[in-house]
């Protein structure tokens, strides 16, 4: 008997889409279960995870002993003395219970640390004082060359500005020389504004160079001259 057309073409559809849901299904059943090892094994490492870092706090906790924390103040306090040393230093002291048979010890070097924390300070101080003392001639031959050039930049008419630098009452005046300059310079004109204008920007570094005084000079010295105090 023939088979009509529209029969067979059913029978085969009827086939395809039997695979079609088959392949479905296996897909659908191959994410679930990739999705349970995946859940699985993250939780797996959270559990991990918990437990390594419950470990360490406990291994932590060990270290920290009154006895470990004595013997790191002392090696600490052998160290060349420094803020952070000393505050390391405190920290593991006073962080020693009383009950603790250490505890004697640790507050006997608690009381010791200020007298060697100021000894510290103050060695501290006089090495400061002393590189800012060698570091003021350096400082100020810096700026007497800036300033020459800066008075020579807003008095472009005048030639052959020199500078100079002289001592003073409280440390060192810095000058702008030239024949034109007088007592009336910074009454008059720009000069004036201008040079009060670049005290200020340069007033950290004319503090470290000691320079108190600021101003300009004519010929006649001091009594054709002005200027600006610092202080």
């Amino acid at each position: 008997m023939t088979i009509p057309q529209s029969s067979n073409r059913t029978f085969w559809i009827g086939v395809a889409a039997f695979f079609g849901l088959a392949c479905i299904l296996w897909v659908g059943a191959l994410t679930r279960y990739n999705q349970r090892q995946i859940s699985a094994k993250s939780n797996a490492n959270q559990a991990a995870a918990v437990t390594t870092s419950g470990n360490n706090a406990t291994a932590a906790s060990a270290e920290l002993t009154p006895a470990r924390r004595l013997a790191a103040a002392k090696e600490t306090l052998k160290n060349p003395p420094s803020d952070y040393n000393f505050t390391v230093a405190t920290n593991h002291l006073t962080a020693i219970p009383q009950t603790a048979d250490e505890y004697k010890e640790a507050q006997r070097l608690l009381n010791g640390l200020p007298a060697a924390k100021a000894q510290f300070l103050r060695k501290k101080a006089a090495e400061d004082a002393e590189l800012k003392r060698k570091q003021a001639p350096i400082i100020r031959e810096a700026l007497k060359g800036e300033y020459e050039n800066f008075v020579s930049g807003i008095n472009p008419n005048l030639n052959y500005i020199g500078s100079k630098v002289s001592s003073t009452k409280g440390g060192y005046a810095l000058w702008a020389t030239h024949e034109y300059f007088s007592q009336f310079t910074f009454s008059i004109g720009s000069d004036g504004p201008q040079i009060s204008a670049w005290i200020d920007r340069n007033r950290a570094r004319l503090n470290e160079a000691g320079i108190v005084r600021v101003g300009v000079m004519g010929r006649g010295g001091y009594a054709s001259s002005c200027w600006f105090d610092l202080k």
